[in-house]
């Protein structure tokens, strides 16, 4: 009489179809697990725009109240200040890496300050624009008729990428409107 004892363990096409089927469970959870991380970063760099907008606006609001001295100092209004090529270099993107005040060719000697952070690496734009809305821009006649009061619209505008490797760049503008006092 032959002896045969019973052998236990898995087959080959029961390892094939668990690792099968492990795989349609993990590809999905890992497929979520990224979006997740992704919708993440995301939050993360739209909360930084908020913030860096944030401090511009404080910062051009303290700053509204002195643009008829500044432009009596320097010969400049307030859009041309932040148009010049210096100013623009200085906020961009590619700025100082640590906290500065931007420096106007024009004020040099003067108490005028403006003290901008310097941008997450992930951030690609960082411009500010000023436009005169007191004045029609085709004939220069006054719009709005406050004599004790010049007004300006203020844009400020941020770009970043969510990850280094992508193309694609998100943009947030936030938009204010300052007085000048006459």
């Amino acid at each position: 009489m032959v002896n045969r004892q019973k052998i236990s363990g898995l087959t080959m096409i029961e390892i094939l179809v668990a690792t099968v089927v492990l795989g349609l469970v993990a590809g999905p959870l890992f497929y979520l697990i990224s979006m997740s991380n992704r919708v993440s970063n995301a939050s993360v760099y739209e909360l930084h725009a908020v913030n860096y907008a944030a401090e511009i606006s404080d910062q051009l609001q303290r700053m509204a109240v002195h643009f008829k001295d500044i432009r009596q100092v320097s010969g400049l209004d307030a859009a041309k200040l932040f148009s010049h090529a210096d100013v623009v270099k200085q906020i961009g993107p590619a700025g100082p890496k640590e906290e500065f005040l931007v420096k106007f060719p024009q004020l040099t000697n003067s108490s005028y300050r403006f003290l901008l952070s310097p941008l997450d690496p992930a951030f690609v734009r960082r411009e500010i624009k000023l436009e005169d809305i007191s004045l029609d821009a085709g004939s220069g006649q006054k719009i709005l008729k406050s004599p004790a009061a010049r007004f300006w619209s203020a844009n400020i505008f941020l770009g970043w990428k969510n990850a280094p490797s992508e193309t694609i760049v998100q943009h947030a503008s936030f938009s204010l409107i300052l007085r000048e006092e006459s």
